[in-house]
């Protein structure tokens, strides 16, 4: 199956609500300067080639809620700059470990770049929690959740 048949239909849902969150984002200018960039970063993770080619059906499924929460967030940044700003930092020091990894995720054992792909859905699920908790999250999610999740990576990864 490929990646048109297995997410197509979440995917395309999403598109155009997506494009009018870009634009509000936009619309905000300077004050919407750095949360624009921390959503193109999730917005191009989420639409990868290479996320859609390993995602599973559940995790598309999740889209629209992650497109919601982009909304929610973008409604709140006018009155929570520097909340945003601290959000997106810790999110930073999170993803930070991931991108590290850089060429070497593409040559790790399945086992391993599952772990990986397994934290990074987990950061968008933390987004959600950080940026629009009123949409829940699929499983608990906190950052110490995290830092135990990548320490346990990172062991793993040491073992190999």
């Amino acid at each position: 199956m490929d990646i048109a048949q297995q997410h197509g239909v979440q995917v395309a849902s999403v598109l155009t609500e997506l494009h009018e969150q870009q634009k509000r984002l936009g619309e905000l200018g300077a004050l919407g300067v750095d949360a624009q960039l921390d959503i193109s970063v999730q917005v191009n993770w989420l639409f990868s080639s290479e996320t859609l080619r390993r995602a599973k059906p559940q995790n598309t499924q999740q889209y629209p809620r992650f497109v919601k929460g982009i909304s929610i967030r973008i409604d709140k940044l006018s009155s929570q700059v520097v909340k945003d700003r601290e959000h997106i930092a810790e999110l930073r020091s999170f993803a930070i470990g991931v991108e590290g990894l850089g060429e070497k995720q593409l040559r790790l054992p399945s086992a391993s770049a599952d772990l990986l792909l397994d934290f990074q859905w987990l950061l968008e699920e933390y987004r959600v929690s950080l940026f629009a908790q009123q949409l829940k999250t699929r499983s608990p999610v906190s950052a110490k959740r995290l830092a135990k999740k990548w320490s346990d990576i990172v062991d793993q990864l040491n073992v190999l």
